[in-house]
């Protein structure tokens, strides 16, 4: 990674996971980086994820590279393409707090029964 906003992006997302992880010992989080999937699908983007194991869920933090400066955070299904947008604002103004409140409110914390 050598874009500076993906890079802020990637330690906010870092701190969010951790923190995340610590409140929720049940739960099954993993950070990821997708920037050379969306490329490859020609989308001019770098974007790191976190992947719920539980619910097979992805939050996707995204910096285009047509709006420098600027985040968008959607969620989905991880073997979907299909997104719903949370919100987008400046970098600068991510906080791990506003990630984690998403993974809290949308993340399982436990496996699912059988």
């Amino acid at each position: 990674m050598t874009n500076p906003d993906i890079e802020a992006v990637a330690e906010v997302v870092e701190e969010a996971h951790g923190q995340f992880m610590q409140r929720n010992q049940k739960a099954s989080a993993s950070i990821g980086i997708i920037s050379s999937k969306i490329r490859a699908m020609g989308i001019a983007a770098d974007a790191v994820n976190i992947d719920d194991v539980h619910s097979k869920t992805r939050l996707v933090l995204i910096v285009l590279d047509q709006d420098p400066g600027k985040v968008g955070m959607g969620i989905g299904q991880i073997e979907s393409n299909d997104y719903e947008m949370i919100t987008q604002l400046p970098v600068s103004e991510l906080l791990a707090k506003d990630v984690l409140e998403v993974l809290e409110a949308r993340f399982s914390l436990e496996p699912a029964s059988s």
